[in-house]
């Protein structure tokens, strides 16, 4: 968790997904008693020891395919210690995308993988280094462990591929478990698209309702990207209704991620509106304001906010543009 640079903190939710008789979450769970615990895992049997002898945490039976019976943006971690070590890949490359559905925005996802050191050797390298996946079935094992539950070995290359397809800032971390390596990543945060409307010298500001999330707070016009929407798309919609204007979205001003005190996270995207049809008229705020640029450090705007406020006070109040 170090290594990826997440901090666990009082009242995290965290899931060990594969957690079979918890012996990595007794541990955990003992070290940090304040962090929500939670195990899954296709045995039935485990979980119900887990359950009788690991106190404070909670587990359920998953099946062996998604879906997980948590709702989604449940955790801010989840791990899995020795459990890709044994999924066919078809079964690995069906549980990413569930494990990311259930992953907070901003949250962490760490994988343990047989190392280079563990296949390198055995007669399967060639075919690991060449399609990047191999999946070894054992006679022995017949009867014992089903066919889907073996011992995967797979090349760095395959694993960050398949995870970067779901998730983003993967990482590979080599034999920082023993004999195990670490694939880490983590769930981009929610795309938010904000508005830089100006007429007049001024600039359009709206204040957040009292009743909501960061209630009287100021902030550009604006919201969230919907899944698969483009963002100029989102914009556009996002001003229709909250101002009832059509807008003509232009240049993109500034882009970066912010992180808020309650763990939210967002890729915060301000666009300038070129044009914009219709008399903008308050649909969803408390209210809204036309500013004068230097003004604008003057209101309590949301933190995610304040870097692009600071900005463009000092730009626009030089070469003020209008509509």
């Amino acid at each position: 968790m170090a290594s990826s640079s997440f901090e666990l903190s009082d009242g995290a939710a965290v899931l060990d997904f594969g957690c079979g008789c918890g012996r990595t979450l007794l541990w955990f769970a003992r070290q940090f008693p304040k962090v929500r615990w939670h195990g899954s895992d296709v045995n039935t049997e485990a979980i119900e020891w887990c359950r009788k002898s690991i106190p404070g945490a909670t587990f359920a039976v998953n099946g062996l395919e998604p879906p997980l019976p948590f709702p989604e943006n449940s955790f801010d971690l989840i791990y899995a210690v020795s459990v890709f070590t044994h999924l066919s890949e078809e079964h690995q490359r069906a549980w990413l995308p569930e494990l990311r559905r259930v992953l907070r925005p901003g949250g962490r996802l760490l994988l343990s993988l047989h190392s280079r050191n563990v296949w390198q050797a055995l007669q399967e390298a060639s075919a690991v280094e060449r399609d990047g996946f191999v999946f070894r079935t054992s006679a022995k094992l017949q009867g014992i462990l089903p066919a889907w539950h073996q011992t995967a070995f797979q090349s760095q290359e395959s694993i960050v591929a398949a995870l970067s397809t779901h998730f983003s800032e993967v990482t590979y971390l080599e034999r920082n478990l023993g004999d195990q390596d670490i694939a880490a990543a983590r769930k981009a945060g929610l795309d938010v698209v904000a508005a830089f409307m100006m007429r007049e010298g001024k600039i359009l500001i709206c204040q957040r309702k009292a009743g909501g999330r960061h209630p009287l707070k100021w902030e550009f016009p604006g919201g969230k990207v919907e899944s698969g929407e483009d963002p100029r798309a989102a914009l556009r919609r996002e001003l229709r209704e909250e101002l009832g204007v059509d807008a003509f979205i232009g240049a993109e001003m500034d882009v970066y991620d912010v992180a808020y005190p309650d763990g939210f996270r967002a890729r915060l995207r301000f666009y300038r509106v070129t044009r914009f049809d219709g008399e903008p008229r308050n649909l969803d705020f408390a209210q809204i304001v036309w500013e004068v640029p230097e003004k604008l450090p003057d209101y309590d705007f949301l933190e995610g906010d304040i870097t692009f406020v600071s900005k463009v006070s000092r730009q626009e109040r030089a070469q003020p543009r209008s509509v």
